[in-house]
This record gives C-alpha cells, structure tokens and sequence, in this order.
C-alpha cells in the first residue's frame, strides 16, 4: 500500500512537469514584452542571410568592448561616456518593417499608415520601409527583403511587420496596412519593459565611413533565460521617385487615412519616399548577444562601421537599432532611432 501511494505520487508530479512544456511561437507582449515567452526553441534562423549585408560592410568589431561593461568594483552600474547607468525599466517601442516597392500602386496604404503612426508617436513607432520585388526598384533592398519575407511569410505588397508580432486577428506576421492599427494600438498599451536601446553615432565623411557603438541595457527583472540579438539599419527620408497609386479616384479611399491618394494622380511624379532601408550595420539576422552580457545592470556594448557611399544623404539619414528576442520567429523587445551623427540615451 505505501509502495503504491509513492508510485502515485510521483505520476503527479511528472504529469505536472509536462504540463507545463511550451512552445516558441511568437506572442502578443502583456505587461512586459521581454517575458512574454520564456520557454521553447531559442536557437532557430529566420531562414535569411545570416551573415549577409545588404548593401556594405556588415560591420566587424572596430575595437569596441563585445562584452557587458557593469562598472568598476565599486560601482557595477556606471556612467558611460555620454551614456547614463542603465535605468530599472525603458519605454517599450515597436516598429514596423515594411514590404513596398514604387511599382506597386496599393502601396500608397502603407505608406499612409506608417506616417500617421510615426507622427503621432515619434519616440515610440518606428518605421523601416524595405523596397524590392522588382529588379528595377531605385531604392531595391531585395537581400533584405528576401530575409523577412522567407522568415516572417510575406504573402503580397503592401505588407508590414509590427514587432514581428502576429496580428491580433489573423495571426499573420506579416499584414496588411488594414491590421496594422489594431496591432498597433495593442502594443502601445505596454508601456514599459527592462530591456533597452542606447546608440552612440559618428560620420566621418574624409573616409566615407558611418559608425554606430549600441549599447543593449537590462534592467530590473530582465528574463536570463532566452537569447537576444540586435540589428541595426540605416535608413533615409527625403527620397523622390515617382510612385504608382491605385487610390486615385477609387470611392473606396475617399476620406479617412487615404484621402490624399485619393485625390493624388494615378503616378505621383514628386512621391516623396522615408524610412527608407539603405543597408544594415550587422548581419541580417543581428549580432548575437552572449548570455555573460545578460542580467540586471547588464550591458552589452559593441561598435559597427558601414562604408558610406556617394549616395547616401547623410542629412536625412538615420539608425533604426531592433532588439530581438532570438528564436525560430525572432520578435522585437525593443528599439532605438537617432540621427547619424548624433547620441540616443536611454529613454
């Protein structure tokens, strides 16, 4: 009798551990995006390029420190330079990475979203217009491209990735301008999170070069269980092409987001383009972030270098840095923009 009571005892106890067991599907952040998923496949590729560049050096290490720098003996949380101590918690920001090409006249959508949600929230929502899908795209980022729509099943143009998170409603990763505010307003309702984005950026025209020193920060309470990446994009505004616009006349966009297509012609000749994504500072799949780096006050703090090129408006132009939480569909914790040329703290 006591021999059978153990015996039932521990088919409990294993039927409770199994229950437990999850998965690394990507989930809807509630109150603090970096715990949102703890468990399942942290090692999975996006399927992309995973050391490619899109356009220019991937950016080696060109002497920074590749590892956290907590502070000297007395004080494990420093000041850095032009870089404050890590805070306890950081604003949680989102961005959205669209699919777009000039050719594609349902496009103007897209775009419309993106700039009403950037203007109304210009230190929360950040975007990352990605061009491709045809060969003749003046802005063609097809490397890029490829990259995200292989891991993120990129089904037509326009589509957008918001936080790489699945729509509330379809469970798409990748959607449609239509989806794109109820996954917006959703993600705004978290305000906080304790993982953040610092950047540090310098141009230095006599060598055509473009530096960015990241500083990825934990706070309180940071998740040490799971694997982070940061990737970081150059990106312009300012950029005239002329744009297909299928809005034009069409009763179904008149009034509301769209109207000013509505009212534009059929090929808007003077379309100006931003967000625009000229290449990126690390791989495309992100620079790994090593779990020594990993904890509270925490830092990991590396330097990347593009080569500039004659093309590059370095007036409108800017780094969008993407904290990843690293898996088979990696989604955004976290990120940061600033101007090239200047300093982003933590916020």
């Amino acid at each position: 009798m006591k021999y059978a009571f153990n015996f039932l005892l521990i088919f409990l106890f294993c039927f409770a551990l199994a229950s437990c067991g999850g998965g690394d599907e990507a989930v809807q952040p509630t109150t603090d995006p970096v715990d949102a998923d703890t468990g399942g496949d942290t090692g999975g590729d996006t399927g992309g390029d995973t050391g490619g560049d899109t356009g220019g050096d991937t950016g080696g290490d060109t002497g920074g420190d590749t590892g956290g720098d907590t502070g000297g003996d007395t004080d494990p949380n420093p000041q850095d330079g032009a870089i404050s101590p890590i805070p306890k918690t950081f604003t949680y920001k989102m961005v959205i990475e669209e699919a777009t090409g000039t050719w594609c006249g349902w496009c103007p959508m897209g775009t419309s979203m993106m700039d009403k949600y950037t203007a109304e929230y210009p230190n929360r929502v950040y975007g990352v217009a990605v061009h491709g899908g045809s060969p003749t795209e003046p802005m063609l980022n097809q490397a890029l491209l490829d990259n995200l729509a292989r891991g993120y099943n990129l089904s037509g143009f326009p589509g957008g990735l918001i936080n790489r998170l699945p729509s509330p409603s379809s469970r798409d990763l990748f959607m449609h301008p239509e989806e794109w505010s109820e996954a917006i307003d959703k993600q705004l309702e978290t305000s906080s999170t304790s993982v953040g984005i610092a950047l540090e950026t310098n141009i230095n025209e006599a060598d055509a070069i473009a530096t960015v020193q990241a500083h990825v920060g934990f706070g309180k309470d940071v998740n040490t269980s799971i694997r982070y990446r940061v990737l970081i994009y150059l990106i312009e505004d300012g950029i005239v092409s002329p744009q297909q616009n299928y809005l034009s006349g069409d009763s179904r966009f008149q009034g509301g987001n769209y109207d000013k297509y509505y009212n534009a012609p059929a090929v808007i000749q003077d379309f100006v383009h931003n967000h625009v994504a000229r290449r990126a500072f690390t791989a495309l799949d992100g620079e790994e972030i090593g779990s020594e780096n990993v904890g509270e006050f925490k830092k990991f703090k590396k330097t990347f270098q593009i080569n500039l090129t004659r093309n590059d408006n370095l007036t409108d132009s800017y780094v969008v840095a993407v904290l990843l939480r690293y898996g088979s569909k990696p989604y955004v914790l976290n990120a940061q923009k600033v101007k090239l040329g200047e300093t982003k703290d933590w916020d």
